[in-house]
């Protein structure tokens, strides 16, 4: 009897193993095959920069961001492009809310928040019997 529950479980966890291994090894190409695809849209979005062809280069760099959006040179490539975009004048209306307009870096900053209400003491039990803690 305890050789049938031990074969069981020892069964139970290799097929256990197995299964896992397989999961993990799917995912690991799954994200082997979005940092290929990642790199291919960087060097395009690279190429594209190079033939002055900005908005194609945003539209790439943004799809190197969608293959792996946990890439640091993704990312950087994307600010690059974007930042040549705004240099360059094809950005339109890239411009601070009104509220951030007016706030210069001499003034410090206002605060608009409303003041708090003065504290109201704790209305007494209603009743003769004994206050618990935490009631």
């Amino acid at each position: 009897m305890k050789t049938k529950k031990w074969m069981f479980i020892l069964i139970a966890g290799m097929l256990g193993i197995a299964i896992f291994s397989v999961s993990v090894s799917a995912q690991s190409s799954y994200y082997k095959m979005n940092n290929i695809k990642m790199q291919y849209y960087i060097n395009a979005s690279r190429n594209a920069v190079n033939n002055n062809n900005l908005q194609e280069a945003c539209v790439l760099a943004r799809k190197a961001i969608q293959s792996n959006s946990w890439n640091k040179e993704a990312w950087s490539n994307y600010d690059d492009i974007v930042k040549r975009l705004v240099k360059s004048g094809q950005v339109k209306n890239f411009t601070l809310p009104k509220t951030l307009n007016n706030i210069s870096a001499s003034t410090p900053a206002q605060s608009t928040a409303p003041t708090p209400a003065p504290a109201q003491a704790a209305p007494a039990p209603s009743s003769n019997a004994g206050q618990y803690e935490g009631c």
